[in-house]
This record gives structure tokens, C-alpha cells and sequence, in this order.
């Protein structure tokens, strides 16, 4: 099978979050299992500035966003024996920001567009044909609204799989951002690329069973619940999986020392070394919790200052309670 992933970043080459890890991961995995998984992601400054091996461009085109029309080179380059096609669109990767910009709705807008492009100059010039689109989180959410309802039917056998990997963040802009994209609003006075990508693609998944079910709730639907609800039968949670070959304590270079489940003398050291990083007492009985994550209460913070609280009290009311005693003894 021929699958095109098609995401915001991919590690090592470009990453500010855990969706990088599975754009690094997921398609080499699939090439294992036989299919023939492809990448295709912006062509940031920040790639080329660090210098990653590119080819020379395969193809240019230009990408259609209001009433302008925008150049696109498509480079080259492998992971893990995966290629990938960094789509090299000057107006709106040429920066040094990855996204979070005032023009994010146009600059996705170009990349969705450059996504169909690629596709269709695959399909011309090599023969290679899209069966399975995989889109990643808001940014590539028009991919699949794209592949339905526009290029006069070119991928009507082409599948979609929209993932959301953080339903929080969506891509919410406004009307005008419908005309840049050249698509009906739908009666809608905003456009969600978010909500855009569940409506239209074939399979909705997300990166567990659980977060299927939780999103289909209010209290954690990001008022998307309702939409979700109608794409329950098309919805699916596959549980994220972890590269042994990065994420493993036992042959990280980037720890202090190594360790296993049979063996974990060096975890202690780890330990100790993480504590005298941050300025520490290195302390083997002192308590560290160290987290690489954002700050919200989405990653469970919130559970984590609840029991460092409740046991905090504990430890308070052990020692008033021993107080008391001592001086009664007294």
C-alpha cells in the first residue's frame, strides 16, 4: 500500500512536540511491514539551516490562496530509508517560525495545496499513486476537506485518515480564510481546520482507545464533541507507540549512565545527575519529578500538584501529630 503522511514536523529534522516523534517513527515502522509510507512536510528555513541533505528540486509548481498565486519547489531527502518531500514554499515557510504566526490559516492553506500537487506529480511522473493519505492534527486538516471536494474528482480512490494527536489546539480563523482556500464556509461565520479534517476524511484516529471516548464528551470534546459524535462509527483509537531505538534507557547516549528493568544501578545516578543540573542537593532520598512536557493542565499537572499537596499534609499533620505526643510525653 502507498501511504503519504503528511504533518507539521518530523524528528530529527524539525520538532516542537510529541507529533514529530510519530511522523519520525510511524512510516518507517510501516516500510518494515511492507508498505511503501512516504513523508511530506513544509520545507522550513530552520531545515535548511541545519544543514539536512537535500536533493535537487523534483518539480515546481504554483499554489492557488485568494486571488494569488504562490511558487513551490519540492525537495528531497530520507529518514530511516523513508523519503521525504520538503515542500519549499518561500511565503510561507521561509521564516524562522514553524507555526503560531498571524498568516498560519494561508501558510497551511499553501501546504494542503502543495500536498495535492505533490500528489498529482507523483502519479504523472513516477507512477507512484496515493492510496492512503494520513493528515496529522489541524495543520494538515483541509488535506482531507481537499481531496473530496475539489481537483474535479483527480482523488476520488484516494483514502484518508485525519489523526488527532491534541484536540485542543484547531486552527480556528475566520470567514475570509474559506475565500484564501478557495472553499465554501457552510453557513459557518469561521473556519475550523480542525473540524474540517473529522467531517471529511474516511477514518477519524486518535493517539489512544481512551481519548476516542473522552472526546466524544463535552467535558473534553473541545466543543467539537457534537461533530465527533456523527463520525463515531469512522472514529478509531490506536494507542501511540514508542521507537526503542530513541526512547530506550538502556542505550541512550544522552542520559548519565544506563540502565535496565534487570539492572537499574545507573537510574541512581541519573538521578543524582538530573538533581545537581538544577541545582540540587544530590539527595538519593529526596523526591525528583522531572517532566518534558508543556505546562497545561492537559498533561495531568493538575493531578500531579494534587498529590504532591496531599502529601505534603500528610507530612505535616505526621509531624504536628508527633509534636503533640512528645510534648505530652514530656
Amino acid at each position: 500500500m502507498n501511504i503519504l503522511f503528511a504533518a507539521a514536523e518530523v524528528a530529527p529534522l524539525i520538532k516542537t512536540g510529541g507529533l514529530a516523534d510519530v511522523a519520525g517513527a510511524l512510516p518507517p515502522a510501516l516500510r518494515r511491514l511492507g508498505h511503501d509510507a512516504r513523508i511530506v512536510i513544509p520545507g522550513y528555513r530552520r531545515i535548511r539551516a541545519n544543514g539536512a541533505p537535500m536533493q535537487e528540486p523534483i518539480a515546481t509548481a504554483f499554489l492557488p490562496a485568494g486571488d494569488r498565486m504562490e511558487i513551490m519547489r519540492i525537495f528531497t531527502t530520507t529518514l530511516a530509508d523513508t523519503p521525504i518531500y520538503l515542500l519549499d514554499i518561500p511565503s510561507a515557510f521561509d521564516r524562522d517560525t514553524i507555526f503560531g504566526d498571524g498568516d498560519d490559516d494561508r501558510r497551511f492553506i499553501l501546504f494542503a495545496r502543495g500536498v495535492a500537487a505533490l500528489m498529482l506529480h507523483l502519479q504523472a511522473h513516477s507512477g507512484w499513486h496515493t492510496d492512503v493519505v494520513h493528515a496529522n492534527d489541524w495543520h494538515t486538516g483541509l488535506l482531507p476537506n481537499y481531496l473530496k471536494t475539489a481537483y474535479d474528482g483527480a482523488f476520488s480512490t484516494v483514502a484518508s485518515v485525519f489523526t488527532i494527536h491534541n484536540l485542543a489546539y484547531q486552527g480556528f480563523f475566520n470567514p475570509f480564510t474559506a475565500y484564501l482556500a478557495g472553499l465554501d464556509t457552510n453557513g459557518d461565520n469561521y473556519v475550523n481546520f480542525m473540524a474540517r479534517g473529522i467531517r471529511h476524511a474516511d477514518i477519524v484516529s486518535t493517539v489512544s482507545p481512551t481519548y476516542a471516548q473522552e472526546i466524544l464528551t463535552p467535558e473534553y470534546g473541545e466543543q467539537l464533541d457534537g461533530l465527533l459524535r456523527t463520525r463515531q462509527e469512522h472514529l478509531a483509537g490506536i494507542i501511540n507507540g514508542i521507537d526503542y531505538s530513541v526512547f530506550n534507557p538502556a542505550c541512550d547516549p544522552h542520559i548519565a549512565a544506563n540502565y535496565t528493568a534487570g539492572d537499574i544501578a545507573g537510574k541512581a545516578r541519573c538521578k543524582a545527575a538530573l538533581q545537581h543540573e538544577c541545582g540540587f542537593v544530590a539527595d538519593p532520598a529526596r523526591p525528583v519529578l522531572g517532566i518534558v512536557t508543556r505546562l497545561v493542565e492537559q498533561k495531568g499537572l493538575n493531578l500531579l500538584d494534587a498529590v504532591i499537596v496531599s502529601r505534603a499534609r500528610e507530612v505535616a499533620c505526621s509531624q504536628l501529630t508527633r509534636g503533640r505526643m512528645m510534648r505530652s510525653a514530656g
